[in-house]
Parts: C-alpha cells; sequence; structure tokens
C-alpha cells in the first residue's frame, strides 16, 4: 500500500511499503518525477489533487510521459 505525504512546498513523497503491491497515485499537474530512495519517490505537482490510478509502479523520469497520458485520459 502507498503511503503519501505532503509539505507546503508542492512536493508529494510517496512511500511503497515493502512486501505489497506498489499503488501508484496520479498527482495531477505533475511536472517532475524523480527517485527519492529505494522505496520512494518525490513528485512535484502545483496541485494538491490526488486521483488514485490504479497499479502501477513508476520508474522515475523514463516512465514520465506515460505517468502524464494516464492522469489526462482519467481526467
Amino acid at each position: 500500500m502507498a503511503k503519501p505525504t505532503t509539505n507546503t512546498k508542492g512536493f508529494i513523497r510517496l512511500t511503497l511499503m515493502s512486501n505489497s503491491e506498489q499503488l501508484f497515485i496520479g498527482i495531477h499537474n505533475i511536472s517532475t518525477v524523480r527517485q527519492a530512495g529505494s522505496s520512494s519517490l518525490v513528485l512535484l505537482t502545483n496541485s494538491p489533487h490526488i486521483a488514485h490510478m490504479g497499479s502501477h509502479e513508476i520508474h522515475a523520469q523514463e516512465e514520465y510521459e506515460e505517468v502524464i497520458r494516464r492522469i489526462n485520459e482519467a481526467q
């Protein structure tokens, strides 16, 4: 299960729990996706709105366009 946390600067840290399905949480208006460690990603967004997009593993920048496409399709 994924656990999102936020701060006031628009960063959302998505921590992926080990030994469980990695839950992809789409963040609208993503501008940056980067690896923050072995079990978390940091997504920079100008919107706090979080949309559940189903199960998906994100591999930092190489899947950035795919992430955006999925979010756009869900809107």
